[in-house]
């Protein structure tokens, strides 16, 4: 995912940096924006409540921080070009997610 995103939308690689990209939060982004032109739309509450949902310190200080980075200008691709790859990183993403669900409930179970 990381060399996707790195040729695609290098913006959710730098406003992932201040998080850990594969972090539950950074997933939950990706996932909720997955182009740059969404990414570029999500207000700085709307990020604020995902950093919150997964108790992150410095919330509205890594918010402006993640916004910045989201909006600066990102590669240009044709809509469906860029379509298809927030697809497959929503995809990725989700899968992530739920491989970390899934351990966090072995851990509980335990």
């Amino acid at each position: 995912m990381r060399n996707t995103l790195r040729e695609r939308f290098p913006g959710a690689l730098t406003a992932s940096a201040s998080l850990d990209l594969t972090s539950t939060d950074a997933l939950e982004l990706l996932v909720k924006a997955p182009t740059p032109g969404q990414a570029a739309k999500l207000t700085k509450p709307q990020i604020i409540a995902g950093l919150a949902r997964h108790r992150r310190h410095h919330r509205d200080q890594k918010a402006g921080a993640i916004q910045a980075a989201l909006r600066e200008p990102q590669l240009g691709f044709a809509i469906p070009v860029a379509t298809a790859y927030g697809a497959a990183a929503t995809a990725h993403a989700r899968l992530l997610l739920e491989r970390s669900a899934r351990r966090i409930l072995k851990r509980s179970v335990r």
